[in-house]
């Protein structure tokens, strides 16, 4: 709770100082019923659109759960080595650093009427230079942390469902 306080606060400070979220790091990518996506993650959902309270909240809840997930890693990266001296973990195979990614989320209304974002993260030194003309729903195969999506509930302000990637 400290920490979300923590990241409130200073994200409010980074919007309010420079007037709104970094865009170039994140594309809206609009939610198409009629299109019939593979792996997308939401059911009996339409389309909505985000206003910039929206982004700003999405930004608050992902750096948050990324600061848990990374102190969770942390944890898991220490017992590793603990039980296995020999091994030589790469602590950047495993933390999440969030201004390293670009990031697309599509918007959803449920069948409760809450606001759903999925959000779909990537390293930019992965992708291509014109990352953000592709408006499609993404899909990658391996890549580890590199490719990376959650889904965040606007209403109840809640993220859940991280998968990561798998190496290969």
């Amino acid at each position: 709770m400290k920490n979300l306080l923590t990241i409130l606060i200073a994200t409010a400070l980074t919007v309010s100082a420079f007037g709104q979220v970094d865009t170039s790091k994140y594309i809206i990518t609009p939610f198409k019923p009629a299109y019939n996506y593979p792996n997308f993650p939401f059911k009996n959902c339409n389309p909505i659109e985000l206003t910039t309270n929206d982004i700003d909240t999405i930004e608050i809840l992902l750096k948050q759960f990324i600061a848990d997930y990374n102190v969770e890693q942390e944890k898991q990266i220490e017992k590793f080595k603990a039980e296995h001296p020999e091994s030589k973990v790469i602590k950047s195979d495993f933390i999440i650093d969030l201004t390293k990614y670009g990031r697309q989320y599509t918007p959803v209304i449920n069948d409760k009427s809450q606001k759903e974002i999925w959000i779909y993260c990537f390293c930019l030194s992965f992708t291509i230079k014109n990352w953000r003309e592709h408006l499609d729903i993404p899909s990658a195969k391996g890549g580890g942390n590199c490719f990376f999506n959650l889904k965040v509930n606007l209403t109840t302000k809640k993220y859940y469902d991280l998968i990561v990637n798998a190496n290969k």
